[in-house]
């Protein structure tokens, strides 16, 4: 082994399990805060808030799996998830043994307004990341599709 064999980057193995297990990770906190909330028996205006809700909170679960293949992307990706994982277990830990539900305030706890954060901070960036794939497809899928036509 010659000695700049040492500072190759390591393979990849290991970043598509991390991925899929911080978009399980963010599904769970997800699932902590509905539960806190389906305690505090909050009701939704309509069915639009409902979805448009819970697709902004559960968007940070793709953006792992987009940035699978880049480990530093993967990295900046698993701190929020992570840091908002913990706390959401901790607050869900306070309402089992403690029956304190850190929900139980008119707007919700902090936790809700970093979720809101992360979760539209994660939508520019899956619409962008989608325009972006958009561009360097579409043309070639457009060309295939004339030659076709004229063929």
């Amino acid at each position: 082994m010659a000695a700049g064999d040492e500072h190759q980057p390591t393979s990849g193995r290991w970043h598509t399990p991390a991925a899929i297990a911080l978009a399980f990770i963010h599904i769970l906190t997800f699932c902590g805060m509905a539960y806190q909330n389906h305690i505090h028996k909050v009701e939704w205006s309509s069915d639009y808030s409902f979805f448009a809700n819970w697709g902004v909170w559960l968007s940070p679960a793709l953006l792992p799996l987009i940035s699978r293949k880049h480990w530093p992307l993967l990295l900046l990706c698993a701190i929020p998830i992570l840091g908002i994982f913990g706390a959401r277990m901790y607050h869900v830990f306070q309402l089992y043994s403690l029956d304190v539900n850190s929900m139980a305030v008119q707007k919700g706890d902090g936790l809700w307004f970093l979720t809101s954060l992360f979760g539209m901070l994660a939508t520019v960036i899956i619409a962008f990341w989608l325009l972006f794939c958009a561009m360097i497809f579409l043309p070639g899928w457009v060309d295939n599709l004339s030659r076709r036509q004229d063929g």
